[in-house]
């Protein structure tokens, strides 16, 4: 690993673990066997954060290094069998460490996406369509994440390109799906940053019908939780 990279997920650690201790948690650093009460099949955590009868094991990545979803998605469901314990995964580009926690930076709950969409369909009516594709993006972002949490895949946190990739390539989103929020994605970038884009004319409704579709499909999930 180069020195840079060496030093972007020391500074994300050192970004987490002031967050969290501001917040009144203790912090051990690459946590041994005997600070954790239950195996984990040789896995040492970057970080364990702990307060009262809260238990987090923290992982840190790059984002571009290759992540073994599958083997996060294990480790973190053997780690929710603990009640009070919790996983966390982190990338040095991922959300800034003031919102790592579960109130603050958790994904918008199930229904402002909802209305969210139903809002923007509205903006849509009026021809308003760049408030509208920006409200059905932040829905989108919404459901992305909120749907990563309920399949148990611990990558909620990471940026927007890495979480679509992520459910794409585990069949979460199909080929069309992720070609469409992919499009989107660079659609929202020229509007956030305050350049013109008059793609919105014309990929507002494909993003509603997008938005629209993963309520319907990813409902269930919700209804089962």
């Amino acid at each position: 690993m180069s020195i840079a990279a060496n030093l972007s997920i020391d500074q994300k650690l050192h970004e987490v673990i002031r967050s969290y201790t501001e917040q009144g948690f203790t912090v051990k650093r690459a946590p041994g066997p005997k600070e954790v009460p239950f195996d984990l099949d040789g896995y040492i955590p970057d970080l364990l954060l702990e307060k009262l009868d809260q238990h987090i094991i923290v992982e840190v990545k790059l984002v571009g290094v290759p992540l073994s979803v599958d083997r996060l998605q294990t480790l973190a469901a053997a780690i929710r069998q603990h009640p009070g314990w919790q996983f966390l995964l982190v990338t040095a580009d991922d959300v800034v460490a003031d919102t790592l926690t579960t109130d603050k930076g958790a994904p918008a709950p199930w229904q402002i996406a909802v209305e969210r969409t139903q809002r923007a369909a509205h903006l849509l009516h009026l021809g308003e369509t760049d408030a509208a594709f920006l409200l059905l993006w932040s829905a989108l972002e919404a459901l992305l994440r909120h749907h990563a949490a309920q399949i148990g895949l611990p990558i909620e946190r990471l940026p927007t390109t890495a979480l679509l990739d992520y459910l794409y390539s585990q069949g979460e989103l199909t080929f069309e799906q992720f070609e469409q929020a992919r499009t989107a994605l660079q659609v929202r970038n020229r509007l956030a940053h305050g350049y013109a884009a008059t793609e919105t004319n014309q990929e507002a409704q494909p993003m509603h019908t997008l938005v629209a579709d993963l309520l319907q499909e990813w409902q269930p999930i919700r209804n089962a939780a």
